[in-house]
């Protein structure tokens, strides 16, 4: 049993990845990392389960992360499986792409006050029961192995999965450090520290004609999100995403 618990966590926090030997290495790669980053030396990519992570993700189009725990909380408290009560408070599992699949499931979830995302879970439940049937979930865990463009192409067919948010789950789910999910605060670092926005050398020419550069934030195109994760990877190598979520969180508000 400790041997088992001890994999189940040296999975979950990535134990294998040295932070401290890649943080040297983009240090000397990079001089925005080195100055802003290293005040963050414990930023780790945590390998969620990714069924969890893909709902957690579609409940947060355009959410606030009180309001996105509190529809995880009531997922699980209504079709999850109770596993113990402890200190006045029950604990339930995530629900299963199975437990989720009532042809009412959109409906239900509407009435949690789930809004317009409950008919993408329901969507994306019933396009995994289709397709995968009991196997769904053990298909998505087989997702870790594949390539990374191949992973991110199945996620973005299911219904609420743009391509930030299947960015994000094969980075924190599928093993793939080299995803980089660009949301408008990304976006706003490469403007900002990378000079995207003004001279970006072989970016702007290159993605023109796919929809150039926007001064707004919240309407990237396809050029300038792909410019962006691109510049990343070649900045920083394999472990990219997690070299740009060290450089994200450190751009975030002091609390």
């Amino acid at each position: 049993e400790v041997a088992r618990i001890t994999s189940v966590l040296t999975d979950y926090f990535q134990t294998h990845v040295n932070l401290h030997d890649n943080y040297q290495r983009w240090s000397a790669l990079d001089t925005n990392f080195r100055a802003k980053a290293l005040c963050f030396p414990g930023v780790r990519v945590l390998a969620q389960d990714p069924w969890e992570n893909l709902v957690s993700f579609i409940c947060s189009a355009n959410n606030h992360i009180k309001r996105i725990t509190s529809m995880v909380d009531q997922l699980a408290t209504h079709f999850g499986q109770h596993v113990a009560d402890y200190g006045g408070y029950a604990f339930y599992c995530f629900p299963t792409v199975s437990e989720l699949a009532h042809p009412n499931l959109e409906a239900q979830l509407r009435q949690l006050g789930f809004g317009y995302r409950a008919k993408y879970i329901h969507q994306t439940v019933q396009h995994l029961q289709l397709k995968h049937g009991k196997q769904a979930t053990r298909w998505l865990q087989s997702l870790r192995q594949a390539p990374y463009s191949e992973a991110r192409a199945e996620l973005l067919q299911l219904a609420g999965i743009g391509p930030k948010v299947a960015d994000c789950i094969c980075l924190m789910s599928l093993d793939k450090p080299e995803a980089i999910p660009v949301d408008t605060h990304v976006w706003q670092i490469a403007r900002r520290d990378y000079a995207f926005r003004h001279s970006h050398v072989g970016t702007r020419k290159s993605y023109k004609d796919k929809g150039g550069f926007s001064d707004r934030p919240k309407t990237l195109s396809k050029g300038e999100y792909e410019a962006v994760g691109d510049h990343f990877r070649k900045t920083f190598g394999a472990y990219a995403g997690w070299a740009h979520s060290a450089i994200a969180h450190s751009a975030l508000p002091s609390p």
